[in-house]
């Protein structure tokens, strides 16, 4: 697990109050996208403190390319989200509500 700075304070910031909490806990997500040209999903990490931002993150890369099927997202091995291409209104970058 890493941390990020909170306000853009780095860990040689003299000037940070020595109380506030030094960062925020990250988290990597992989994400695995299904292309179509291929027989395996491309991987891609990110890392961030946010799944929402993680999601926005994967569902930007599924819209990409209209070879891209479908995205799924794990942290730790387990799936958080997944959608596909289907699934998105027409013109939407989100999921459809079931």
């Amino acid at each position: 697990m890493f941390t990020r700075p909170r306000d853009g304070a780095g860990p040689c910031d003299a000037s940070r109050d020595a109380s506030a909490p030094l960062g925020v806990a990250m988290t990597t997500f992989s994400i695995f996208i299904d292309d179509d040209r291929y027989s395996t999903p491309t991987l891609h990490f990110v890392i961030d403190d946010d799944e929402a931002a993680a999601r926005a993150f994967a569902i930007r890369y599924l819209l990409q390319s209209s070879h891209h099927q479908a995205v799924r997202i794990d942290v730790e091995g387990t799936e958080v989200f997944a959608t596909a291409r289907r699934d998105l209104g027409p013109g939407s970058s989100e999921p459809r509500a079931s």
